[in-house]
């Protein structure tokens, strides 16, 4: 069975991450991956950690309350949408940044290891999305309530984590891009 056109969507936008993930890595040495345009600010690697740690830490609560509507039998079929806190917040996500806030401790990035293991750990993370999709398909994503990891105060149907999830890679993404940006600029000027 596909995925109902709410999910394939997320699915798309998986995937579009995904592309645009290998396009900003490609061609980068260890050194220019690691490279961060000042001390505060995250390398393209840095990045790609985030959201691995991002994924790592929504992705038990997907699973628990994939479980929990199942175990309800909570099914039904679309269409569905975001809801209000949902689409408020991933507004908020979407590039350009218009508001900087600061990362949760839990998913700040620390690069261990070389840094061109950075991207295909968020590859990896990427597929456990998709699995995730999939699981969710079936289920009446409008009444399953979702609560966000990083507070019991958010809370949103099923659907809109993976909207978070794309917004928030979108935004880094797009940040990744600007420090690309910079690392092409600052060779250019030592050339």
């Amino acid at each position: 069975m596909g995925l109902g056109p709410e999910l394939d969507k997320m699915r798309q936008e998986l995937d579009a991450c995904t592309s645009d993930a290998q396009r900003l890595a490609a061609g980068l040495t260890e050194e220019q991956l690691a490279w961060r345009p000042d001390p505060g600010r995250w390398s393209v690697a840095e990045i790609f950690v985030h959201l691995n740690l991002a994924t790592q830490t929504y992705a038990p609560s997907i699973v628990r309350t994939i479980e929990e509507a199942r175990r309800k039998r909570l099914f039904g079929g679309g269409p569905f949408g975001f809801g209000f806190v949902g689409r408020l917040f991933i507004s908020s996500l979407e590039p350009p940044v218009r508001m900087k806030t600061r990362a949760p401790k839990l998913i700040r990035p620390l690069l261990q290891g070389p840094a061109r293991d950075a991207l295909p750990h968020f590859l990896r993370s990427q597929q456990i999305v998709l699995k995730l999709l999939e699981e969710a398909n079936g289920l009446d994503l409008r009444r399953v309530t979702f609560v966000s990891p990083f507070s019991a105060l958010l809370r949103t149907n099923l659907l809109a984590p993976f909207g978070i999830i794309t917004a928030h890679q979108r935004r880094h993404l797009w940040q990744g891009w600007n420090v690309r940006k910079q690392l092409e600029m600052k060779s250019a000027q030592s050339a």
